[in-house]
């Protein structure tokens, strides 16, 4: 590779960068009233499903099962977080093998042309929350299953 190889590719990997940015950039504005409804004591649930109008059947399904079951664990209400976690936990499971044609549709143009996948400390993530939910309800023997599956 010659010298001027480096300089040429700059460019181009300033424009990945900047693209790798503005997702992430556009989620926390997206979850920004969320916050501000927990922090405020606003109703972050309402929040959630305007942040995501249609209950979030495609690709962001598991990040709103994910939100939500968080929110209604924190909320208390932990046999509904049960049923959202679980399902969460289902769907990773399914979504674990990523497609190498949305892979490369996501370098090229932004990682919301890919299903929401989860990363791994998501995944414990997940298995925290059903933990909680399970200890709070006073199912120790389900919580340590959870804790077990970290």
């Amino acid at each position: 590779m010659s010298r001027a190889a480096p300089v040429r590719m700059a460019p181009h990997l300033l424009l990945l960068a900047v693209l790798s940015a503005s997702c992430a950039v556009q989620y926390s504005r997206e979850m920004e009233p969320v916050r501000s409804a927990m922090t405020w004591g606003g109703d972050p649930l309402a929040e959630l499903v305007r942040a995501f109008p249609s209950d979030s059947t495609g690709g962001d399904r598991l990040l709103f099962l994910m939100e939500k079951g968080n929110l209604l664990r924190l909320a208390g209400r932990y046999a509904e977080a049960r049923r959202l976690l679980l399902e969460a936990d289902r769907l990773s499971d399914l979504q674990r093998d990523a497609d190498p044609g949305e892979q490369v549709a996501s370098m090229l143009t932004s990682d919301l042309a890919t299903d929401f996948r989860g990363a791994d400390y998501e995944q414990v993530f997940i298995n925290y929350c059903l933990a909680m939910c399970y200890a709070l309800d006073g199912e120790l023997d389900e919580a340590l299953v959870e804790c077990r599956r970290v």
